[in-house]
């Protein structure tokens, strides 16, 4: 911090200057849990700059966001938008997708709802249009682990009518399909089990299970799959 006080007394500094040291300080303090704070409160000392300097601005920006989400302090990475806002600084999409994709991992669609009302009344359709599609697999992936595959292909009927169409939508049917019939092959299993005698049934039950758990981590796999489809859409760097 004291470095970054000392930055101020340097005028006849370059902008990409001025920015290294606060960049590369935000890098450090982002590491560890207990430092992140002291990155946010840093952004407050970064100076104005030029339209076309503003990506340098962004990208302090997207560090502190990102450390903030990978330490669930999902809170604080809103606040960190909303004050950008509020200061006349739009996000870019790229801060937008880092806390939007951490809302849907922790499965907080109140919140990615909110996030979406949030850029439709800022008019970013762009951002929207994928920003929902990740509210849709979170939707559709959810209900395929309740097994409700009926609720899970009419949300996938309005992710079509919506317009989502950059990603392979009948792969998402197959695997609904799919993982439809597995449940009910598992659950046909299940009633022949009771018409067994104990012995046998006890045999078939661990039978049973294991089969169950190869399903699930196949379950598993394929919704990650389509997640990552998703994510590769967006863009969010690295």
């Amino acid at each position: 911090m004291a470095a970054n006080e000392k930055r101020k007394t340097n005028p006849n500094w370059s902008l990409k200057l001025k920015m290294l040291l606060p960049l590369n300080t935000i890098k450090i303090l982002c590491l560890r849990k207990e430092t992140v704070h002291l990155a946010l409160e840093m952004l407050n000392d970064i100076p104005e700059v030029d339209a076309w300097e503003e990506w340098l601005k962004q990208t302090l920006f997207m560090h502190v966001a990102r450390a903030l989400c990978g330490f669930k302090n999902l809170e604080a990475a809103k606040k960190l938008i909303l004050k950008m806002i509020a200061d006349n600084q739009r996000p870019s999409i790229y801060v937008i997708n880092i806390i939007i994709t951490a809302y849907v991992k922790a499965g907080e669609i109140g919140q990615v709802l909110e996030m979406v009302m949030l850029l439709e009344r800022r008019s970013w359709t762009n951002a929207k249009r994928r920003i929902v599609s990740l509210l849709y697999h979170t939707l559709i992936a959810g209900y395929c682990r309740l097994q409700k595959f009926d609720i899970a292909l009419k949300s996938l009927t309005r992710m079509k009518d919506f317009g989502v169409s950059h990603i392979n939508l009948d792969e998402y049917q197959k695997l609904i399909h799919s993982l439809s019939l597995m449940a009910m092959d598992i659950k046909m299993a299940r009633e022949q089990l009771e018409e067994m005698e104990p012995m046998d049934r006890k045999m078939a039950e661990k039978q049973l299970s294991k089969i169950a758990a190869m399903d699930l981590h196949m379950r598993e796999e394929k919704l990650e799959e389509m997640y990552l489809s998703i994510k590769e859409f967006i863009h969010v760097p690295e």
